[in-house]
């Protein structure tokens, strides 16, 4: 019997030992020292940050992709980089909740602000009155069938036109620093890109020059040498893909290369190599140029359109406005 509670006894201090063991494995921290450290995956796109696999999950790297903040209480879908979703949340989210700077309620969603500021401000349309179809619902209970009243337009015989050019006024000024702030964001990302794509383009020109003109000295040397030692050496295996300068190319690739562009042939190795460098450097600076080109046009455009929104925004306020002062007039009878 003393046999076998001295087993249980061992077996028991043997499972929490394990249990224990397990524990701590579990919770103890990773050999991140050993670890090697890499670097962002969109380190491409600029991230600087380095570290290891566990690090990252912790890193909130600005290129991530997040979704919009007012996604999960009020539906906006929009997602962009981590960098850039304050500036949608604060300048381009129709969800974004707004305070009224005039009468104080909040709540107000921004795709309805100016609507609020033009129809329901109560600071602004304190003098507003219950129409007379409204009244008599009021005065014959809900059960009374009177003609519905159409909601879409506007009731303003009861608002002075004092009243409602300040409304409109503080719209207006609220649409114009809105649709200024969104213009700014969007050309400061236009403009980053396009500072982006030119420096790519002039890294590409850069690197196919510096390709055109690196030289081999065993083959400038045997050049120079005499015609004997240039003819050996043109029938001699062709130079790597990778080397862009033609004076390091047999005579086999430099005839191929004039054939498929259509240049002048030449029996001379060295004047051929010089006829097709002059072409690829003519080439190099012509296809920069035009992707330059490209890149200039659509940064262009992008201004283009900003400054339509600018204007189409001025004249949507504009035009509210007077509709709601020709309404005004018609309701009064003036």
């Amino acid at each position: 019997m003393d046999v076998a509670f001295s087993r249980i006894a061992k077996a028991s201090t043997t499972d929490k030992k394990i249990t224990s063991d397990t524990i701590a494995f579990l919770f103890a921290p990773s050999l991140a020292a050993d670890e090697p450290l890499n670097p962002c995956n969109h380190a491409i796109l600029g991230c600087t940050w380095i570290g290891t696999s566990d690090e990252r999950i912790k890193h909130q790297c600005p290129f991530d992709l997040v979704t919009c903040p007012a996604s999960t209480k009020y539906g906006c879908k929009e997602v962009h980089e981590r960098r850039k979703i304050q500036d949608h949340y604060d300048h381009f989210c129709r969800f974004h909740q707004m305070r009224c700077a005039v009468c104080g309620r909040s709540g107000i969603p921004k795709m309805n602000y100016c609507r609020h500021l033009e129809r329901d401000c109560p600071t602004f349309h304190k003098h507003m009155k219950m129409t007379t179809s409204n009244s008599s619902i009021k005065r014959k209970g809900k059960n009374s069938k009177v003609p519905p009243t159409d909601s879409s337009k506007w009731k303003f015989q009861w608002i002075s036109l004092k009243h409602i050019d300040r409304a409109f006024s503080v719209s207006s000024c609220f649409s114009k620093q809105l649709i200024n702030r969104q213009a700014e964001v969007r050309l400061s990302y236009a403009d980053e890109v396009r500072s982006a794509t030119l420096d790519r383009i002039d890294g590409i020109r850069t690197k196919e020059l510096s390709d055109l003109y690196e030289e081999k000295p065993s083959i400038v040397a045997s050049t120079e040498e005499g015609e004997g030692t240039a003819k050996e050496n043109e029938n001699q295996p062709d130079q790597p893909a990778g080397d862009g300068n033609p004076y390091n190319w047999n005579i086999d690739r430099l005839l191929d290369f004039v054939g498929e562009n259509k240049l002048q042939r030449v029996n001379k190795r060295k004047e051929q190599a010089e006829i097709v460098k002059d072409f690829i450097e003519k080439h190099v600076h012509k296809v920069h140029l035009l992707d330059t080109g490209k890149a200039d046009k659509l940064y262009n455009e992008v201004v283009q359109e900003w400054k339509e929104r600018t204007k189409k925004s001025k004249w949507g306020i504009e035009n509210r406005h007077a509709q709601a002062k020709k309404t005004y007039l018609i309701d009064n009878g003036t």
